[in-house]
This record gives structure tokens, sequence and C-alpha cells, in this order.
């Protein structure tokens, strides 16, 4: 069987988070778990600039092949390409399953277009962008582009993947189809022992015993870091020595907001700025924080919750990131609204109660186990692809 993945950004281009992340890591995964050949079919963008990666021609890493192709220079927001578009034409028949993330992007919209005229089934994992939050911004825009394209080709679709319940919940409240699977997005943790990383980064940093509080996140407004500096703000009166880390890029205006923030709230000697961490940098400070905040307006998932509980880092979030159930479920951490008092009432009580902290911490690492391990989704991921490939093969 072979299996295509369509996906606007792929690694490593993870200046774009979650959805690049998570189609990597989705691909490595079903190839793991099966024998199937897995192609990816992806752009070379990278924020601003292009990967520096040959382009047009497969490339193997590790276990599937992955073809980087060029977008058109004037419009790179758009992440239009014309050769993937070409390569989507040519070589779609190919394939058995084509997965393809995301739909707001020409080759994702190609991608379904060229599936449904040669019949070739095709799923799409909706990664968050009919989420209520995402989907009110350019919101006319984005209705006349739903009823006009989106809604037919996910009519067409062999099937829908969303991440959690609540993604699941949102999508089937639009009435559009009905065939939906949820599949969690793939947390593993760091190769490196936990206990090294966090001995190193509070080394690097001088923390001692200090609480250390962590926003990881792209810094865009609806990540909610205002929420995180003003709740913060409030508990570092009852504990003098915190510390909140930020680590994530900076996108729009928020992050010049919260330096005013800050400044005006008086904490520039308890806040530490990051910017954007890969590899060891990124787990050291997940693994070097006591408590993982995210105050967000929308998640459809949440992948850096579950890399913060993956090396038992509790976590405190809002009800409006996806895995919140599941935290709840796990008591692997503290769900709250998105009001301040909320917050910072449970902040307060998760900070004040230590073993339950570490207890949470371990029930976080279970949580990852039993959900989001590597094996486990490449394996539902696999098992589903072939349902529907059977299924379609036995009504041809």
């Amino acid at each position: 069987m072979r299996v295509l993945f369509v996906t606007p950004f792929f690694e490593p281009a993870w200046i774009y988070g979650g959805i690049a992340r998570t189609s990597s890591k989705w691909a490595h995964a079903v190839a793991s778990a099966s024998r199937w050949s897995v192609s990816v079919f992806t752009t070379a963008a990278n924020g601003n600039s292009e990967l520096p990666v040959e382009v047009n021609v497969p490339i193997r890493l590790d276990n599937i092949d992955v073809t980087y192709f060029p977008r058109l220079k004037f419009l790179k927001k758009r992440y239009i390409s014309l050769s993937m578009a070409w390569a989507l034409i040519t070589t779609i028949n190919l394939y058995d399953l084509v997965h393809i993330i995301n739909l707001w992007t020409f080759g994702n919209v190609v991608a379904c277009t060229i599936c449904a005229l040669r019949k070739v089934p095709y799923v799409v994992s909706l990664h968050g962008l009919l989420m209520p939050w995402a989907y009110k911004h350019h919101k006319w825009r984005k209705k006349v582009y739903m009823s006009l394209v989106v809604e037919k080709l996910l009519k067409r679709a062999a099937g829908v993947i969303c991440a959690t319940d609540m993604e699941k919940e949102h999508y089937l409240s639009l009435h559009i189809a009905d065939s939906v699977k949820v599949i969690s997005n793939i947390s593993d943790g760091p190769e490196i022992e936990v206990n090294s990383l966090r001995k190193e980064f509070r080394e690097e940093y001088g923390l001692g015993d200090t609480i250390m509080m962590l926003f990881v996140g792209r810094i865009v407004r609806n990540k909610g870091l205002h929420l995180t500096i003003s709740a913060f703000s409030r508990v570092a009166q009852h504990y003098p020595t915190a510390k909140l880390f930020v680590m994530g890029p900076a996108e729009d205006n928020s992050f010049a907001k919260a330096e005013g923030q800050i400044k005006d709230l008086n904490l520039g000697d308890r806040f530490f700025y990051l910017g954007l961490q890969t590899g060891d940098n990124y787990w050291s400070a997940m693994a070097g924080a006591d408590l993982f905040v995210l105050n967000s307006y929308s998640e459809n998932f949440g992948n850096v919750v579950t890399d913060a509980l993956s090396v038992g880092v509790p976590v405190l979030i809002s009800d409006q990131v996806g895995i919140a159930s599941l935290v709840s479920q796990y008591e692997a951490g503290e769900v709250a609204t998105l009001e301040i008092h909320d917050i910072v009432e449970k902040m307060m009580r998760m900070l004040g109660e230590p073993e339950r902290l570490r207890e949470m911490g371990r029930r976080g690492i279970q949580l990852v186990r039993e959900n989001c391990a590597h094996a486990v989704v490449g394996r539902q991921l696999a098992d589903y692809f072939y349902e529907i490939y059977e299924s379609i093969r036995f009504k041809v």
C-alpha cells in the first residue's frame, strides 16, 4: 500500500509549530507501524525564507520519502506551488490513499480536488482549522471559502481526522459530514534522560529551588500569554523568587505587548524570553520547569502540553485546549477558564501542594505513554487508513 501525505509545512520548518511537527511525526509513525511506502509532498517554506533543501526531487528521511516544492516568490504567504500542483496531477494515481493535513492552503485544496476527480480516496486532518477561534479569524472570507470550496471537499473525503473529542464536537456541530475519527498527535519526549536535562537547565540559569513556570508556543494573541503574565504577577507576590520563562517565536505584536506588560508590572528581573528553541535546548527548558502554563483561547490539541507531561511536568491549561479532558481524566494538572481569578486560584493551589504537584507529573507521563506515544498513534493511523482502503476497494 502506498500512502501520500500532503501538508504545507514539514520538518525542519519548526517555525510553523504544531502543523509541521505533527505532519512529520505522523508520517514517520505510519511508516514504522506498517510495511507501506509513505511519501510526503510539502513546500520548502520556512517563514520568510526557504528551507535549505533540494526541491522537486524525493529526499529520503529515515523511513519516508519527502519532496519539497518551491512556492511562488511573490505570493509567499499563500504557499502556492505550481510544481507541487503538477506533481499531484501526474502522480496521484500511484497512491492508494492520500492524507491531507489542513485545507486552507493551495496545495491541499489541489490535492483534494485531484483525488476527487481521479477517484483516489483521501482523508483530511483538520488540524484546528475549524475550531471556533481559528474560524472567526477573517470570518467572512472563511465563510465564503467554506461554502464554495471546503465543505464540498470535506463531503467527498473518505474520512476526517480530529485530534481530540473537543475538535470533533466543533466539527460535527457544522453538519458537514459525520465520518470522523479521533486520533491523537504524537509526543514521545526527549531521547536524553530527563533528570540530566532538568539539572543542566536549572544550573545554567541559577534556579536552585526557585519555582520556574514555563509558557511555550507561538507568541500570538490567541495563545493567551497576556493572561499568563497577569496571573503570574499576582502569584509572584506570594512566591517572591518565582520566575516565568517564555519559549517560542514571536509572530505578531503580542510579544511587544508582553514586554510592555512585564515592564508595567515590574517583573523585568523575573521574566526570561528564550525565543524559538529546538532539540535538546527545547527539552531542557521543558524538563527544567516546575509548572507548565498555557492559557490559550484555542488549541485543537496542544502539542506543547503533552511535551511537558512527557517529562513529568504538571500543567495548568485553559478549558479551550483540546487535550483538557484527558488532563482532567488523568489528574495530570488543572484546567481553568480564561478568567484571571480562576487561573490565579488554580495556580496557587497547585504550587501550595508540592506532593500533589509531583503526583500530577507522574500521571502526566502515564497519559502520554497510553495516548500519544509514537507506536500507539502510528498503529491507530495505519489501521484507520487500511480500514478506509479496504472499504473502498470492497465497494469497487
